[in-house]
């Protein structure tokens, strides 16, 4: 959901040119259907599990159709500071922001920490941690990107770049302020 789709449906045998249809059911709204190509393009704008049925008949006067299902999963939200102030048992880091998201592109969410400890300089130590969902659900394969030049403010989680991927917006000030 929010995020680009396009599909094209395919056919084998038959003659050129094919004409589609959709003949019931319907599709997300966001989503349209091409009848001369059999393109499913658009960006869903609803989650949920949308069955249709589509035919296809060529130049001969040959007919096929199709029962079809498409799933299409809600989009994650971006959370900011879900825990502010909660020590954190790991490298003596308290969690400062979270945010949630596919982070490694498996369809799981994933959690980014942005953290920070005692030490030099105005911010202390600060790291940013990740880590990703497995398949069952728990929080494993953490990653850590230490010893940061910025004191962490903010992170979040969205398709920045329009890719159809989750990105992570870190902002920060300067440690070190000229």
């Amino acid at each position: 959901m929010g995020k680009n789709y396009s599909a094209t449906l395919r056919v084998t045998g038959g003659k050129n040119p094919f004409g589609w249809s959709l003949v019931s059911g319907r599709l997300p709204g966001g989503l349209s259907f091409d009848s001369l190509t059999g393109k499913i393009t658009g960006t869903p704008t609803t989650a949920g599990d949308f069955d249709f049925t589509v035919a296809v008949a060529d130049s001969l006067g040959g007919s096929a159709f199709k029962d079809l299902t498409l799933v299409i999963k809600p989009l994650p939200h971006a959370t900011w500071g879900l825990c502010p102030a909660i020590y954190y048992s790991v490298n003596d880091l308290w969690v400062g922001q979270t945010a949630v998201g596919d982070l490694n592109g498996d369809g799981r969410m994933d959690v980014a920490v942005a953290a920070r400890g005692y030490g030099e300089g105005p911010c202390g130590r600060n790291a940013l941690l990740v880590y990703y969902q497995d398949t069952f659900g728990g929080l494993s394969g953490q990653e850590v990107i230490d010893g940061l030049d910025i004191c962490l403010r903010r992170i979040a989680v969205g398709d920045l770049n329009g890719d159809g991927k989750d990105d992570l917006a870190v902002s920060g000030i300067s440690r070190y302020p000229h």
